[in-house]
């Protein structure tokens, strides 16, 4: 599954990939007017920052809760770190400098997004409309946690942290798969799907097949293949909804692929329930 379109417009305005070039010609605006616009004052920022130019950056300004995720604007290159300010009501500004633990030179990718729970700060970047990466940052200290390889779907009340895995970006299909990241445990794993041979997919492969099997004797040599068994997968975000009675987390995914005009008419919806998502392992059932 491709990102939104929202990410595709970030691709051709904003800085993607580290060391690629910065867009030319556009009024980046400063820290100081930045902070401005949410509502607030400075107060607590660096001084030598206040006037400087950023670039590739999400704010957030709610309930009394102020967050910056910026770039300094150096011309030419994206360039690591990433800061990130953060203000809480009644209180001043606190700054942190990220970087990758492995790769301190690489930016992240451009900031698209801040989430906001009880005691994490989540950023989403944008790499490409098929990849992302996820700062897990500690609201207490600021201190980058952890990075996942992907985009936020949704923070259970537990505190679990519900999020897409990347994908690979030029591919014949894009199946989107959840995992799961617990901070009490700092352990990421898959969710959903729980196996890829469900009776629903098996029965999605069945009409795909003899349609991929006529598009490759029209197309024998295509760089990608005819494999039935690679298909669309994707979640719908407004269908999320965990119920805390149950421990269970519902969504609706859609099976679909756009290969031929005759693949493109086999598409279909499929309710999932995942439970219990308070253990340590899970199951994720898709409804007939």
């Amino acid at each position: 599954m491709l990102r939104t379109v929202l990410c595709l417009v970030l691709a051709a305005i904003w800085v993607t990939v580290p060391g690629a070039p910065v867009a030319q010609g556009t009024d980046w605006p400063t820290l100081a007017r930045t902070v401005s616009e949410l509502g607030t004052d400075t107060r607590g920022l660096p001084a030598d920052l206040l006037q400087r130019r950023i670039t590739s950056f999400a704010t957030r300004a709610d309930g009394g809760v102020y967050a910056v995720a910026y770039y300094l604007h150096r011309g030419d290159l994206l360039d690591a770190p990433l800061y990130l300010a953060f203000r809480e009501r009644g209180r001043p500004w606190q700054q942190r400098a990220l970087t990758d633990p492995k790769h301190s030179e690489m930016a992240f990718g451009s900031a698209i997004d801040i989430h906001v729970s009880p005691s994490l700060l989540l950023i989403d970047t944008h790499i490409n409309p098929s990849r992302g990466t996820l700062l897990v940052v500690r609201r207490s200290t600021l201190a980058l946690e952890t990075t996942l390889d992907g985009w936020l779907k949704m923070v259970l009340p537990t505190g679990l942290v519900v999020y897409t895995e990347s994908m690979r970006h030029f591919a014949p299909a894009h199946s989107e798969e959840l995992h799961t990241y617990d901070a009490s445990t700092r352990r990421a794993v898959s969710l959903y799907p729980t196996g890829y041979q469900s009776a629903v997919r098996r029965n999605f492969i069945s009409w795909l097949r003899p349609v991929f099997a006529a598009a490759a004797i029209g197309d024998p040599t295509n760089a990608y293949g005819w494999d039935p068994e690679l298909f669309d997968v994707s979640v719908d975000p407004k269908t999320l909804n965990y119920v805390p009675a149950t421990d269970t987390l519902h969504f609706v995914v859609r099976f679909s692929s756009d290969r031929t005009p005759a693949a493109a008419e086999l598409r279909e919806t499929h309710r999932v329930t995942c439970r219990p998502m308070k253990a340590q392992t899970r199951t994720c059932v898709e409804a007939q």
